[in-house]
């Protein structure tokens, strides 16, 4: 959420207190959240693709969201630290001149290529997570999720929220800039996407597999078993795996268990939320074996 008010909103003097028009997003931004974790559940329970979550675990992934979205919107919009990076680096001007569009055609290709730069962007940044031993903590926690389901889209640490602001969300729009429509459309699309493809759904994209990632291709990422590390790390389109030598199709009927195969599941009260967000939940596989 403080990725796309950074990305669009012009910079701003900085103003005491708290930005409460943020809040407000936030809040709108979780209620849409819970509706998609809503509808996907029942296609869940229809079509699972292994054992059920239970709500408690899906709650915990919200109360996982909810602290890191309080948490960035303080360090990035208190002192206008957004604008001052903006500014820095130039982002009030885009790169590319005339990206935004002048009609519906236009708006519909370059959001296409908003989503296909950010997924380039976002493909590299999470690949070296996986990679680089250091990075690997702040990501492993979305890995320890023994019963994938959509709501672990939100399962992620303080640390990868705020890094992917800097290393993919700014870049993005100091290439395209801040006042156009693309960031929004492709953002809810973004959003909405991610909580499909973590989906426990028996679902297989058939042919399109290489096209359009999808629940059953996205499920091999999170696959226990060692045969399936370091694969299929984009969000969108696996074609980019494809080109990068990283992608792995699922066979008909491939439905692997998920998780960490050194650490159970993150869970609990207050406290082991705040360990966990802080890349503290366990000691997690190491990254060259992931």
């Amino acid at each position: 959420m403080t990725a796309l008010r950074l990305a669009v909103e012009p910079a701003r003097t900085a103003e005491p207190g708290i930005d409460m028009s943020a809040l407000v997003t936030m809040v709108l931004h979780f209620a849409w959240y819970a509706g998609l974790v809503v509808v996907l559940r029942q296609l869940e329970r229809r079509w699972p693709a292994g054992e059920q979550t239970t709500r408690q675990e899906q709650l915990y992934n919200f109360g996982l969201a909810v602290i890191a979205a309080l948490t960035t919107t303080l360090l990035l919009d208190l002192g206008s630290v957004s604008g001052h990076l903006r500014r820095w680096i130039g982002i009030e001007a885009a790169l590319v001149p005339g990206w935004a569009p002048r009609g519906w055609v236009e708006w519909i290709l370059g959001s296409l290529l908003y989503l296909v730069i950010w997924d380039l962007l976002q493909y590299w940044y999470h690949r070296l997570q996986h990679v680089v031993p250091r990075l690997w903590p702040m990501h492993a926690l979305h890995h320890d999720s023994e019963v994938l389901n959509a709501s672990d889209a939100l399962r992620n640490t303080l640390w990868h929220h705020i890094a992917t602001t800097f290393l993919v969300t700014l870049p993005i729009v100091a290439i395209a800039g801040h006042s156009i429509l693309h960031p929004y459309a492709a953002w809810v699309f973004l959003q909405g996407w991610g909580f499909y493809i973590h989906a426990n759904l028996r679902w297989s994209h058939g042919p399109l597999t290489a096209v359009i990632a999808g629940p059953q291709w996205h499920r091999l990422h999170h696959a226990r078993a060692p045969q399936y590390y370091n694969c299929n790390f984009a969000a969108l389109f696996p074609v980019i795996d494809i080109v990068f030598g990283t992608y792995r199709a699922p066979t008909q009927g491939e439905f692997p268990e998920t998780g960490l195969s050194d650490r159970g599941q993150s869970a609990g009260g207050v406290r082991e939320i705040l360990w966990a967000l802080l890349g503290r939940a366990g000691k997690g596989r190491a990254a060259d074996e992931r």
